[in-house]
């Protein structure tokens, strides 16, 4: 299913729950405009936690994956300079991520090391895939717009599936732009 904004509603609210279990509540609640957690960063995207609670959310411009505990300072924890885009989401202690400058998904391992798991389909190149979505069984469905390119790389914007054994599928829908996956 392609929903354009929903998974950003549902990260947002566990986001929002996570933080109202570590937080003050009253002193949320009290303040009359809200307080930035974090500032310094020219664009943000894909925010998801991890097992303990942490936010985890990539800076494309800066070429990072953050992570924001909170209470603490925020800390580059990923492949500084691979240009994270888009939606990223955590199964057991994996962490799934598309890299749209560099046209693939993949699969990071450790701060060091991660697996390519798609870069092109019907042996051409990926538009530029932004978000994704990690099914309970291991499935991995992402979106594949053409941000800033000119002329498309596949024949029009599409989302994909690929399943555990690392077949890709198109999702057979003709899409402008799609953005968010669940």
């Amino acid at each position: 299913m392609i929903v354009s904004r929903i998974h950003y509603f549902i990260v947002g609210v566990i986001f929002l729950l996570s933080f109202l279990a570590q937080a003050d509540v009253a002193k949320v609640f009290s303040e009359e405009t809200p307080t930035p957690l974090i500032e310094g960063y020219q664009f943000t995207e894909g925010p998801t936690l991890d097992q303990h609670g942490n936010i985890l959310f990539t800076a494309p411009r800066e070429g990072a994956i953050i992570r924001y505990s909170i209470g603490k300072k925020a800390e580059s924890v990923f492949y500084k300079g691979e240009h994270p885009v888009g939606a990223l989401f955590r199964r057991g202690t994996h962490l799934y991520g598309t890299q749209g400058s560099q046209r693939r998904v993949v699969r990071i391992e450790s701060p060091e090391e991660f697996k390519v798991l798609a870069d092109s389909y019907d042996d051409k190149p990926f538009n530029k895939p932004n978000d994704l979505w990690v099914s309970p069984i291991g499935h991995v469905y992402f979106t594949d717009p053409n941000y800033g390119r000119d002329p498309l790389s596949q024949d029009g914007e599409f989302a994909y599936h690929i399943n555990k054994e690392g077949k890709i599928q198109r999702i057979e829908a003709q899409f402008e732009r799609p953005n968010g996956i669940v």
